[in-house]
C-alpha cells in the first residue's frame, strides 16, 4: 500500500491512547481493543497524521474492490478548528485514491452538524438514511464522495 507525506500507519502503543481521546468526547467511542484489530485486517488500516507539531489526528480506513468506508476520524486536541479536519479529510480521500478507491463513504449523526457540513465542504453528498445506524438506535445519513 501506498502512504502519501504524512500519513503513517498506526503503531500498536498508539491504541491505547487513541481510545482514551475518544473515551473522553464521543458517545460510542472506539476501545484499545477495536483500533488493535485493524492492525491485523487485510482490509482496514489505521492511519496517524503526523507533522512538525505532533499528531495532528487519525483516521481509519476500509477499502473492498473499488470503495473505501471511513470508519473512524478525528483531530486530537489542540489542533482543532485550525483547518486540519479539512485537511485530513483531503488525505484521506487521496490514501483511498491512491489504494484502489474510486468512491469513499462515510456515516454522520444528522444531529452532529458540524461534521455534516465540513464533509459537504470536501466534497460529501447525502446519499441515504440509516435508522438505527448507531448503539443507541440514532439514525444515522450515508454520506459519499466521488474520489
Amino acid at each position: 500500500m501506498i502512504v502519501l507525506d504524512e500519513l503513517r500507519r498506526m503503531r500498536p502503543d498508539e491504541a491505547e491512547v487513541f481510545s482514551a481521546m475518544e473515551k473522553g468526547e464521543r458517545p460510542y467511542p472506539w476501545s484499545r481493543n477495536n483500533f488493535l484489530e485493524t492492525l491485523h485486517s487485510d482490509h482496514v488500516t489505521p492511519l496517524v497524521w503526523e507533522g512538525d507539531r505532533g499528531i495532528y489526528g487519525f483516521g481509519v480506513v476500509q477499502i473492498v474492490g473499488e470503495e473505501a468506508v471511513l470508519l473512524n476520524l478525528m483531530i486530537v486536541p489542540g489542533h482543532r478548528r485550525q483547518g486540519r479536519g479539512m485537511e485530513l479529510l483531503n488525505k484521506m480521500s487521496l490514501w483511498s485514491k491512491s489504494n484502489g478507491a474510486r468512491v469513499l463513504f462515510l456515516d454522520v449523526d444528522p444531529g452532529n452538524e458540524p461534521a455534516a457540513q465540513l464533509y459537504r465542504k470536501v466534497g460529501f453528498e447525502i446519499v441515504d438514511r440509516r435508522p438505527r445506524g448507531y448503539p443507541g438506535g440514532e439514525s444515522s445519513w450515508i454520506m459519499k464522495k466521488e474520489l
